[in-house]
């Protein structure tokens, strides 16, 4: 079965100066912020990166419904998504899955149509050989018939009328037997084809995780992203709600928030369980941080 690559993907640490004003009241807000390097090989456009950025923000606003954040081309905030061997690197992992789910979705599509021919066989073999046992049957006692006239000289004129319809039968049953006989063997041939290779398939599915796993899941540790002095880089992210999920973590960090110590908050520092809202323990780091929020 796939199994999830086991890369360890910190969110960056918070660190520098931040640049709006902090007093005994509280803090300062909205922070206005900007997109201010956008790699082309992400293959994201600049209007799904602001859109992004505009998701990361209502993340934290949505749940306490104050104006954190504001966007303006002329921010002071600076948001770049910076490409690395670190997108490269997801980028093949994403390629290298997409590969592994297209070779299991082959491998159970050929076992379903393996199930159903084998079910198609096990159904035709028990027609044969119910009609094996009646050909069985009227065999034995058309031969007895005829042992019983053999034995009294001859039979009637009735009787070996009698005799040749049996036999007439017997002769249609070996026929219906030989025909659906030759069905089975065909169907037998499927069945053991179709076997080889789901086999052959399951062979190379299994050896194309080992190679995966391998190359991949080495423990490997790297940050998706940071934020130093005004400035959030962005490295890696899988899909987009990863990337807002990242970015937000680092809007946290912009508003002068540290981790936290539990797994599902967008401030803990690494990611995995994290949800596109905030948890209580997000909301609580930030009014401690900000005692202007209610």
């Amino acid at each position: 079965m796939i199994r999830k690559i086991k890369v360890l993907i910190y969110l960056g640490l918070f660190g520098g100066t931040l640049y709006f004003m902090v007093s005994p009241s509280g803090c300062s807000f909205p922070i206005e912020y900007r997109l201010n390097n956008l790699d082309s090989r992400f293959g994201i456009s600049e209007e799904e990166a602001l859109e992004v950025m505009v998701s990361a923000e209502k993340i934290w606003e949505d749940s306490i419904e104050v104006n954190l954040f504001e966007y303006n081309p002329s921010g002071k905030l600076k948001i770049n998504l910076v490409f690395d061997e670190r997108q490269v690197r997801t980028l093949e992992v994403q390629k290298e899955e997409e590969k592994i789910d297209q070779s299991e979705f082959l491998i159970e599509e050929t076992s379903d149509r393996y199930e159903s021919l084998l079910s198609l066989y096990n159904q035709k073999l028990t027609s044969y050989n119910s009609l094996a046992d009646q050909y069985d049957e009227q065999l034995d006692s058309f031969n007895e018939n005829v042992s019983y006239w053999n034995s009294r000289g001859g039979a009637s004129a009735g009787a070996y009328n009698k005799l040749l319809a049996e036999e007439v039968q017997l002769k249609e049953l070996y026929n219906q037997l030989s025909y659906q006989g030759k069905e089975l063997n065909e169907l037998s041939d499927r069945v053991n084809t179709l076997a080889t290779m789901a086999n052959s398939k399951v062979e190379k599915h299994n050896t194309n995780i080992e190679t995966f796993n391998t190359k991949f899941n080495t423990g490997e540790r790297f940050d998706q992203g940071d934020y130093l002095r005004n400035e959030i880089n962005i490295y890696e992210f899988g899909t987009i709600d990863d990337l807002v999920l990242v970015l937000a973590h680092e809007m946290g960090h912009a508003l002068g928030l540290d981790h936290v110590e539990y797994p599902s908050a967008i401030m803990y520092y690494l990611m995995g369980e994290q949800s596109l809202q905030l948890t209580s323990e997000d909301i609580q780091a930030l009014k401690l941080e900000c005692s202007n929020i209610d």
